[in-house]
């Protein structure tokens, strides 16, 4: 995988009970739930950020263990955590206040108060497209051939959706 559950751990995208180690069921079953995320985007973060000529390359490579270590596609994934780490969360901040069940979505409960998670979700998004705009000067720089980010992940957004 492209990152595991390390990004958040700590930091502006630390989840509760989110850590490296897991020492009780609540900690497991959030590192699963991240790790199910991260599994789902993957596919689709590296189909837009680097479009469809390599991203299927580095999806494999990020999936498997190698024993002789691409220095080209090392360099490319260490740039593309940062970002991929932002738009898992993005997606996991969308999907945080409800549950899906047989009979519907589900409001879920909790002692805290909850409160909308737009603000989060613009921060985290410009930060990942921020991150892009690195990743394709870099991209540029060391003549990486192929990349066609999709125009939308380098798009800014704000609380109003304009």
């Amino acid at each position: 995988m492209l990152i595991d559950v390390t990004p958040f751990t700590s930091g502006p995208r630390q989840i509760e009970n989110a850590v490296l180690t897991q020492k009780n069921p609540n900690q497991v079953a959030v590192a699963e739930r991240i790790s199910g995320y991260i599994d789902h985007y993957q596919p689709l973060f590296l189909r837009r950020a680097l479009g469809n000529r390599i991203w299927a390359a580095i999806d494999e490579y990020t999936r498997y263990e190698h024993c002789d270590k691409d220095e080209e596609k090392e360099r490319l994934i260490g740039l593309l955590k940062e970002p991929f780490a932002d738009f898992v969360f993005f997606h996991m901040l969308r999907d945080m206040n409800v549950q899906p069940t047989i009979t519907g979505l589900v409001r879920l409960k909790c002692a805290n108060d909850y409160v909308s998670p737009i603000d989060k979700q613009v921060q985290t998004w410009n930060h990942m497209a921020d991150e892009l705009r690195y990743f394709l000067c870099e991209a540029e720089i060391h003549g990486v051939e192929g990349v066609d980010i999709d125009i939308d992940m380098l798009t800014y957004i704000n609380n109003f959706n304009l």
